[in-house]
């Protein structure tokens, strides 16, 4: 059985992935603007990854070996044990019965409270 997911949990969750997609792309850009120092003495290598970072313009076919990470943490069945389950969707985290809370990329972003629903940590919370 999953839990049943209210509007504004599915809307922060994908604040979530939106502002993950924000800072992981933002360092994608950076690390191939450094990896172009010295190759391009009039600056034009920024403005062609501009021309080619269109979401629309995409390639949907391609495949990344880039990982989103998102797990979620259960108690086990031995003493101050604690299981970490990985998924593919944010929504299949956020339906677990038994998940305590959230992580992408090793970050926190939902915690279970005692009402049983989920509370958003946040951008800043580890």
């Amino acid at each position: 059985m999953s839990k049943k997911l209210d509007d504004e949990t599915k809307a922060l969750a994908l604040l979530v992935l939106k502002n993950t997609f924000y800072d992981d792309f933002s360092g994608l850009v950076n690390n191939y603007l450094r990896a172009a120092d010295g190759l391009d003495d009039d600056c034009r290598f920024e403005e062609q990854l501009h021309e080619v970072t269109n979401l629309w313009a995409r390639d949907d076919k391609a495949v990344s070996e880039y990982d989103l990470c998102i797990e979620t943490s259960h108690i086990g069945d031995k003493p101050h044990q604690v299981l970490v389950c990985w998924h593919e969707t944010m929504h299949e985290a956020l339906s677990t019965d038994d998940a305590l809370d959230i992580y992408i990329r090793g970050k926190r972003v939902f915690v279970l409270d005692d009402d049983g629903e989920w509370y958003y940590t946040g951008d800043d919370n580890a």
